[in-house]
C-alpha cells in the first residue's frame, strides 16, 4: 500500500509493480506517472482499463501487462485527465 503524506505527490507506476493500492489519492493535487509499457499512453486509454472495484468505492486499473493499480476511495468519474503523466521506462 502506498500512502500519500504530502499535499502534492507524483506516484510512479511501471510494469512489474504487480498489484499496488494507493490510499489518499486526491485528483488534481496528485499525479499518476504511468509507464507506457503498461499498455496506456493517454488519459483516455488509462480510463478505458479502469473500473469500479467490487466494494463500490475504489477505482482499479487492470493493465494489459497484468499489473493492477487501485485508488482507494475514488471512483473513475472522480479522476481527471490532468491526473496522468506518461513516460517510457526504457528511455534514458
Amino acid at each position: 500500500e502506498i500512502k500519500i503524506s504530502m499535499s502534492f505527490e507524483c506516484i510512479r507506476f511501471e510494469t512489474g509493480e504487480e498489484n499496488d493500492l494507493i490510499s489518499d489519492f486526491a485528483d488534481i493535487a496528485d499525479t499518476l506517472l504511468l509507464d507506457i509499457r503498461l499498455g496506456v499512453s493517454s488519459a483516455a486509454e488509462a480510463m478505458a482499463v479502469a473500473s469500479v472495484a467490487e466494494n463500490g468505492t475504489d477505482t482499479v486499473f487492470n493493465f494489459v501487462s497484468g499489473d493492477t493499480l487501485t485508488l482507494a476511495g475514488i471512483l473513475p468519474t472522480g479522476i481527471s485527465d490532468g491526473s496522468f503523466v506518461f513516460y517510457d521506462s526504457l528511455m534514458p
